[in-house]
């Protein structure tokens, strides 16, 4: 796959799991040893370790991985931590560019949004939605909305052509 993904991803995933390097090998561990948060880093290592972790441990914990990655993409772009919900789901393509790049990276877009409600597709490079969803959820819940509820609706796993995703919440403003 020829894609780039910002140091971010890596730095996550060595916070949620520690011993990676053991899990992964010595010659992907090293991978994981100085990141540059802003820094491009070829996305193999990376996919691949995702792909290992899917097949390895429960959805949940890879929803804790995205809410990780979020945290470190915040230490990046800390603008977005003030972002209201529409301001924050309009700027996911934009904000997906600013991680990951090259011509197998795939896009997000925004399919449909109302208050407390928005469908995004995505053929993205990510082999797992959970971690998506993760990201999604934990960027919603920055924002100031509570009770958010995520749902995969469609999965290139199962043979859709994006991947896409119900999201909805309670903000107090409204949107």
């Amino acid at each position: 796959m020829n894609v780039e993904i910002r140091g971010v991803y890596l730095i996550a995933i060595k916070a949620i799991f520690p011993g990676i390097a053991a899990i992964v090998g010595p010659e992907r561990g090293k991978y994981f040893e100085s990141i540059d948060p802003a820094g491009w880093y070829g996305g193999d290592v990376y996919f691949d370790t995702i792909k290992y972790l899917r097949d390895h441990i429960l959805p949940q914990a890879m929803v804790l991985f995205g809410n990780q990655i979020l945290e470190e993409f915040i230490k990046l772009v800390p603008e977005i931590s003030s972002f209201g919900p529409r301001l924050l789901v309009s700027n996911v393509p934009e904000f997906y560019k600013k991680l990951v790049r090259g011509p197998d990276a795939g896009e997000w877009c925004v399919e449909s949004y109302e208050p407390g409600r928005v469908v995004l597709a995505e053929n993205g490079a990510s082999p797992s939605p959970a971690v998506s969803l993760g990201v999604l959820r934990g960027a919603l819940e920055m924002s100031g909305a509570y009770n958010v509820r995520s749902e995969l609706l469609n999965e290139r796993i199962a043979g859709s052509k994006v991947n896409r995703y119900l999201i909805e919440w309670i903000h107090p403003s409204g949107e």
